[in-house]
């Protein structure tokens, strides 16, 4: 029920006017802002963030959040009507061999990452959702978005010995061993998967990420290659941290809280 639902609501939204989808995208952050334990984390993670903001700060921070959030959430469903306001700025020329391509919840970084699988081969290790129907519309969606979708480690590790460009984040899923690195002045479990995979088969890491100028118009930022010969997990996942540090010490309205 719910699968059909979602179909129905895409197709929908893939008829609207551009200016009525932005409205809906609005609606739903505020669905998630009024959440008073969705908001109140929210506020906790970036006061622990940001200790020298103010109260007020933080709250603004924390509406523009949800209401980027929201978009996101509308963009996603409407991607091919949302490409042509991407703009890209990349550090490197080409990508020899391909390589892993790290990124955080900020932005909208399903939508980036479809926009690159058009001009590349690229693919992604699926990360099953609680809700088995959402989890098949978002695989279908990326399927759709020119993403090879990967089920299994396996499958995914064939891509990197063919050359393809991989999407990892480093800021959920953390696994039980995971290294505790410093982020914000706070030792936190990073997921290592990126790195693993970038050292164990000798391939470059690209630290990318998203942010939304106006509206619909977001800029994916694509960044130096990271070479990861003669360095550990441990310091490319700080290196790693660090830049992400940066980019939301100037945007932190970006990122899901």
């Amino acid at each position: 029920m719910l699968y059909k639902s979602i179909r129905i609501l895409r197709k929908t939204l893939l008829e609207l006017p551009l200016p009525i989808c932005y409205f809906l995208g609005k609606v739903v952050g505020w669905f998630f802002y009024i959440n008073g334990k969705k908001r109140r984390v929210a506020f906790r993670n970036i006061k622990s963030a940001f200790p020298d903001k103010s109260g007020k700060e933080v709250r603004a921070i924390l509406k523009r959040s949800f209401m980027n959030f929201g978009l996101t959430v509308i963009e996603t469903l409407i991607a091919p009507r949302i490409y042509k306001y991407l703009t890209v700025t990349e550090k490197e020329k080409s990508y020899p061999g391909g390589g892993v391509f790290v990124g955080i919840h900020a932005g909208n970084w399903e939508i980036a990452v479809s926009y690159w699988a058009q001009k590349h081969n690229f693919a992604v290790l699926a990360q099953q959702q609680k809700h088995k129907e959402l989890d098949r519309f978002l695989n279908e969606l990326r399927s759709e978005g020119k993403i090879k979708v990967c089920f299994s480690a396996k499958e995914l590790i064939k891509c990197i010995k063919d050359d393809y460009m991989v999407g990892m984040v480093i800021d959920h899923g953390a696994e039980t061993d995971a290294l505790e690195v410093e982020f914000f002045s706070h030792l936190v479990p990073t997921p290592k998967g990126g790195v693993y995979l970038a050292k164990k088969f000798n391939k470059k890491i690209y630290p990318t990420f998203c942010h939304r100028q106006e509206g619909f118009s977001n800029i994916l930022e694509i960044g130096a290659a990271i070479d990861v010969e003669g360095k550990g997990e441990e310091e490319l996942l700080r290196q790693l941290n660090k830049i992400y540090e940066k980019y939301l010490r100037m945007y932190p309205w970006e990122y899901f809280w």
